[in-house]
């Protein structure tokens, strides 16, 4: 301390390394111990649960990484080295010398051990799934009806046009308007089901097209030079 805390209200510095306390046989070192390593228990955890069920024990002698990551044990990197280069005669024997559990605690681990081996279970049947089929692209519908409407055969209607033989779900009419002062009354020569042919325009015997008849116009009044009579005498 550099200077007296006699007149001051300044609280003691703490220190970093505090001072023994004394005894009889002199100075006590500090009673907190200093910070040891964690003991690491994951190889610990996994020979019990091998211990209480054979299936998950064989399970941990064919994939030892996979079980410890299924039964949700962390190992560090030595507990994994020494799991990895452990032969299996000698993973076995640990397995069967370590000692049973208290009853209370082996119901716990026989559970934990068996959802592990339903997990490893799962993982294993999930890699040997086939691939599914590919499924032939469908069609539209749009495609297959005009498909099938135009196989199907034609008839002639002479009041309704043309119209297919048979009925559908959205049976379409075609309707053909015949042409002015016309009225077909049977199907024209030549006619394969498609549209009937128009009719050849009227021609006259030489010359222009003659106009269309005009109607009579009323007589036009004109003026009288007096009375005529009916033979031509005035």
């Amino acid at each position: 301390m550099g200077r007296s805390r006699m007149f001051s209200d300044d609280p003691p510095e703490e220190s970093k390394n505090p001072s023994p306390r004394t005894t009889i046989v002199g100075g006590r070192p500090p009673e907190e111990s200093p910070q040891t390593p964690p003991v690491p228990t994951g190889m610990q955890k996994l020979l019990r649960l091998a211990a209480v069920d054979p299936e998950f024990a064989r399970e941990l002698v064919l994939r030892r990484d996979q079980v410890a990551a299924a039964a949700g044990v962390e190992l560090n990197a030595r507990e994994r080295a020494m799991l990895q280069a452990v032969p299996e005669e000698q993973l076995r024997a640990m397995i069967e010398i370590l000692p049973p559990p208290p009853e209370a605690r082996r119901d716990f681990l026989r559970k934990t051990a068996a959802t592990a081996v339903v997990l490893l279970g799962g993982a294993v049947l999930s890699g040997c799934e086939d691939k599914p089929q590919q499924t032939q692209q469908a069609v539209p519908t749009t495609e297959l009806e005009e498909e099938v409407n135009v196989s199907r055969p034609v008839r002639w209607d002479s009041h309704r046009g043309i119209r297919s033989f048979g009925k559908t779900q959205n049976e379409s009419t075609i309707k053909a308007s015949p042409p002015a002062n016309t009225r077909f009354t049977q199907p024209p020569e030549g006619w394969d089901g498609g549209a009937p042919p128009e009719p050849p325009p009227p021609q006259s015997d030489g010359g222009a097209v003659p106009d269309e008849e005009q109607p009579p116009r009323p007589p036009k009044p004109s003026p009288t030079r007096g009375i005529r009579s009916t033979d031509g005498q005035e």
